[in-house]
């Protein structure tokens, strides 16, 4: 019994100390962690929002519209070849190409629900089907910050390709089972796109909590951080786009910018982890598969330089001055906040099995 209570006590230590550094940190840094939401709402309002709400709504009406049974059909047997899926799991991976990050992962979850996959097809899709978008990798990373539309291009089919490439590998582990369609209630037609506003603007409200809660904690970076290199990489695993901002300004390699791509980071995880939720998806196996897409990604890129050259610098010489970190710092303190992600991502997975 105590020997129990004692493992209890260890599972729940790092949740304790998560939660004690979050606290320490709202309270001694109130001014950094204000900035870090306001660039949060800044990267919402120039970013995301514009080019992923859109899709929420799209992929939700897509997902209940007729329209969806006659576009599957079209693509079953290519799907079944390639990918050993039905239509609707392609559907589902297209919209993620198209869309970004959440919208492949949430389509797939809806088609789960309605009895349009199985759930070995769903996992599958899972692995593949959270993708960075053309509208946020060409024009927001490629133009905007790189000011090279090329070498957006160039970042996102590096991240299609390996996408792809793990969407081919997982067709080895099919178990071969047909979906069971469940019947459904159907939806009057005229309330289609009214339950397909609700539905988006939903999705995309956790989408921003997400992003703004990961932008405090990105903003803490700079101050438990030991140097600037350790912040930027922080930055990067937490949340994406403020990754590749930081990257670009150091000039950073683009097959790096490519691997945070690629990768995705924890806001995206967590932006997706109802619905991984729904449709049975182990975390940690999912994490797994995002360490190796952006690794993937990585390559891919590296590959395609070779193939088109970019005129963009490898290395900028923007330095960052002592100003920036007023503290010093122990490297413990860097190591805890990056374990302070994947602990808690590791607990919810625990205590869903407990459930």
């Amino acid at each position: 019994m105590k020997k129990k209570r004692y493992l209890q006590i260890i599972k729940m230590l790092p949740v304790i100390v998560g939660v004690a550094l979050s606290v320490f940190g709202l309270i001694m840094y109130p001014n950094e962690t204000a900035q870090g939401i306001k660039h949060g709402l800044i990267l919402l309002g120039e970013n995301i929002i514009p080019s992923l709400f859109p899709f929420m709504v799209l992929s939700t009406y897509i997902s209940g519209s007729p329209l969806i049974e006659f576009l599957a059909k079209i693509i079953e047997k290519p799907s079944q070849k390639i990918f050993k899926t039905n239509g609707n799991g392609v559907i589902a991976v297209i919209l993620g190409f198209l869309g970004g990050y959440p919208i492949g992962a949430k389509t797939a979850a809806e088609f789960y629900e309605k009895g349009k996959l199985t759930d070995n097809e769903v996992q599958r899709l899972f692995y593949w089907c959270v993708n960075p978008s053309p509208a946020f990798v060409i024009t927001a990373v490629g133009t905007f910050m790189l000011s090279n539309f090329k070498s957006g291009a160039i970042l996102y089919f590096s991240t299609v390709l390996s996408s792809l490439l793990i969407g081919f590998c997982t067709r080895f582990f099919s178990d071969g089972e047909k979906p069971a369609h469940k019947t459904q209630e159907l939806i009057n037609r005229k309330n289609i796109f009214v339950n397909s506003v609700a539905v988006g603007s939903e999705a995309m409200l956790s989408v921003c909590g997400w992003v703004l809660t990961f932008s405090a904690i990105a903003a803490l970076s700079d101050i438990f951080a030991p140097n600037e290199h350790s912040a930027l990489f922080i930055k990067s695993i937490l949340e994406v786009t403020t990754g590749c901002k930081y990257s670009v300004s150091y000039g950073l390699p683009l097959p790096i910018l490519s691997a945070i791509l690629g990768f995705g980071g924890f806001a995206v995880i967590f932006q997706i982890g109802s619905y991984m939720e729904k449709c049975k998806i182990e975390i940690k196996t999912f994490l797994c598969i995002r360490l190796l897409n952006g690794a993937l990604s990585a390559f891919f890129c590296s590959q395609l330089l070779n193939l088109f050259p970019q005129s963009t610098p490898v290395f900028s010489e923007i330095t960052v001055g002592s100003a920036a970190f007023p503290i010093s710092h122990s490297i413990s303190a860097t190591v805890i906040l990056i374990l302070m992600c994947t602990v808690l991502i590791f607990e919810v997975d625990n205590k869903r099995k407990v459930c």
